[in-house]
């Protein structure tokens, strides 16, 4: 494999480079991979800053392109702040913010405890429009991978794929029987489902029929995306599932002794997740750097490597921002920043 990427004269995007080499199945040499993370920010799970935010809890966060935070709390307020300086306070909907999610030019998608999703300009603050369509609240949202789709989950059991633009529902998916709790795309286009009827499906968008169930023990509360074949789900019952969807081998990551309630996947790989037991963890690939083998392989082995413990209840929601920084937002209104 080249390093002219490596070339120090110039800017190097670590999520690039690392999807790149994920999704594509390169062949790396270890030495190479280990260069790789040198160049990284590495994430040490040091707290650097407390920000409280509101005396309400807070139970979504996302990130724009220039590193601003957008909250979500249960007052039913929306606030983007840059570092710990208040921008705007989005104001809408009525009742709590249950999902929020980035998508292209730094428009904001909400969804709430009202049934509805809402677009909104993150650069001024500006409501755009509202999706009304779900006759349940709106637990989960995506950004497809293509035409500025959007995919929204709810708890009417039913997944709805949006055209951005024109705000026209364009499909719905019937497959769950229970409330859809998450929502992830992926690079090829299919998206991912997780509900409380226990399963995780697989969808191809262009038909309302799953191509595939994966049947779990528990509530699928979080899903995150890997890489081009490999997921994370976070369930009820304190358990995080690595599933490779070649072949649907799993493995299973035991620490946390309550809910799963978001997982993160920090820039250089490492993966983390909050829950309902107060507490984060960092879970490490550990043969990353043993064998000269495929990046695919030595991803599925995963052991917990730091427990983070600064915050007062449960832990709601994770991002993972440019410079490889961890936010974490809590029931007691606070948000922290890891290094």
């Amino acid at each position: 494999m080249s390093l002219d990427f490596l070339d120090s004269s110039k800017s190097l995007d670590f999520e690039i480079v690392l999807k790149c080499i994920l999704i594509d199945y390169v062949h790396v040499d270890s030495a190479v991979i280990n260069i790789i993370l040198d160049y990284a920010t590495e994430f040490k799970g040091e707290l650097c800053v407390k920000i409280p935010m509101s005396i309400h809890g807070i139970s979504v966060i996302t990130i724009l392109s220039d590193n601003s935070i957008v909250v979500g709390s249960w007052d039913s307020t929306i606030s983007i702040w840059k570092s710990d300086i208040l921008e705007f306070v989005l104001r809408g909907h009525n009742s709590w913010i249950l999902a929020l999610e980035t998508l292209d030019n730094d428009l904001i998608a909400s969804g709430s405890l009202d049934s509805s999703v809402k677009l909104w300009d993150g650069k001024t603050g500006q409501f755009i429009y509202t999706l009304q369509c779900h006759t349940h609240p709106v637990r989960a949202l995506a950004k497809l991978n293509y035409d500025n789709r959007l995919a929204t989950g709810s708890d009417d059991n039913i997944i709805r794929i949006w055209d951005i633009k024109s705000g026209i529902c364009l499909r719905q998916l019937n497959g769950h029987t229970n409330t859809i709790m998450a929502l992830a795309a992926m690079p090829d286009g299919r998206l991912v489902s997780g509900a409380c009827d226990h399963t995780i499906c697989i969808w191809r968008v262009s038909s309302n029929i799953p191509v595939r169930r994966i049947q779990r023990t528990g509530c699928i509360l979080a899903l995150r995306v890997l890489s081009k074949n490999l997921i994370v789900a976070g369930t009820k019952k304190g358990i995080i599932d690595i599933w490779n969807l070649k072949n649907f081998s799993r493995q299973t990551l035991k620490g946390h002794t309550k809910s799963i309630f978001d997982i993160a996947i920090l820039l250089d790989g490492r993966i983390a997740s909050c829950s309902l037991d107060s507490t984060i963890r960092i879970w490490s690939p550990y043969t990353l750097t043993k064998y000269k083998t495929t990046v695919d392989k030595k991803i599925q082995a995963y052991t917990c490597v730091k427990i983070l413990k600064e915050h007062i209840g449960s832990v709601n929601a994770i991002s993972v921002d440019k410079n490889n920084k961890l936010l974490s937002s809590a029931s007691d209104g606070s948000l922290l920043i890891w290094k």
